[in-house]
């Protein structure tokens, strides 16, 4: 998704790294109606941290310069304009279907869950101004974490936490140490990443959309929440070295990257509206790797057909706003 990255030039392994995230997505959600087998549920445990840590490093700048709290309103609108308006347009565009009052809120919960965040530190920050408490970066991730995790019990409880990573990495420039490493040590690091995620993964992996951080307390397996962050954050930074060492310049590949926030909406609305609400199932063909190349396949057209529709709207400066959130 578009994540308000305000960095001239646009560095190529980040808009990258979230066009990746965003193939990843499509071939997570063909798994609706397709045989993905294991590579669905693999993919879900790492790629919306990768998102959300994205998120986390491309806002840090703009969520810790200072601001008045006139500005700080302006701030909120602008984050609004840009993330909740092309999510409640899209989004309304079910109702039809699901005359479901939260649409919004349900097939496009990333959206919802950003603005979340970027809201809860910006109104933090206001706090901290009012009450003349001297703010510090970790004063308001602490508080950030703790307020997400024990006041919404949901998927804002485990997503604060990847965002806070991305914060984390941009402020100490984490990234850029790595990125100076020799060649060697960066393919071992990405190898033994890899190597950590699946065994984290194939050990103590459970949906972070089925078993919330509340109800893995009621189960008594809070060991997993906290692996399942290991893991995520692991394979999440692994992928970004990867994206880095590949990416050589700015090409159409990262272009797309930076307009993921319309892909998203236009993607999930194909999906959830039209292939699932039709019905569509791909009967398995009885090979796994035959219907993970039909898996494959189907999302590369998806993909296609996602990239047209954000080219028609880019065309007008009213479907730039309402579907893209840019002016």
């Amino acid at each position: 998704m578009d994540m308000g990255i305000n960095i001239k030039p646009r560095l190529s392994w980040l808009d990258n790294s979230k066009m990746m995230a965003m193939l990843l997505v499509i071939i997570y959600h063909v798994g609706s109606f397709a045989n993905l087998g294991e590579v669905g549920p693999a993919i879900e445990s790492f790629n919306m941290p990768l998102f959300m840590i994205l998120s986390g490093y491309a806002c840090y700048h703009s969520l810790f310069r200072d601001k008045t709290i006139r500005e700080w309103g302006l701030y909120i609108k602008k984050n609004f304009m840009r993330i909740m308006i092309p999510c409640i347009f899209v989004s309304a565009w079910s109702l039809p279907w699901t005359h479901d009052k939260l649409f919004f809120l349900h097939g496009y919960w990333f959206l919802q869950c950003l603005f979340s965040i970027l809201l809860a530190s910006a109104l933090i920050e206001i706090g901290c101004a009012v009450l003349k408490i001297k703010k510090t970066f970790w004063l308001i991730a602490i508080i950030l974490n703790i307020a997400m995790l024990f006041v919404t019990r949901n998927n804002l409880s485990e997503m604060t936490f990847y965002f806070t990573i991305g914060l984390i990495l941009r402020r100490y420039d984490v990234l850029n140490i790595l990125f100076r490493l020799p060649l060697t040590k960066r393919i071992v690091g990405v190898v033994g990443g890899v190597i950590l995620w699946s065994v984290l993964y194939g050990l103590f992996y459970k949906s972070f959309y089925l078993f919330p951080f509340i109800k893995l307390v009621s189960l008594g397996d809070v060991h997993i929440f906290i692996l399942r962050h290991i893991q995520g954050v692991v394979m999440a930074v692994s992928v970004i070295i990867l994206m880095e060492l590949i990416s050589k310049e700015y090409n159409k590949f990262s272009y797309w990257g930076s307009k993921t926030l319309g892909m998203y909406l236009i993607h999930v609305f194909i999906v959830d509206n039209i292939l699932n609400r039709a019905g569509l199932k791909i009967v398995s063909t009885g090979s796994s790797l035959v219907d993970i190349a039909i898996s494959l396949l189907l999302a590369f057209f998806l993909c296609l057909i996602t990239i047209l529709i954000c080219k028609i709207s880019i065309s007008t400066r009213i479907t730039r706003l309402l579907i893209l959130g840019e002016k």
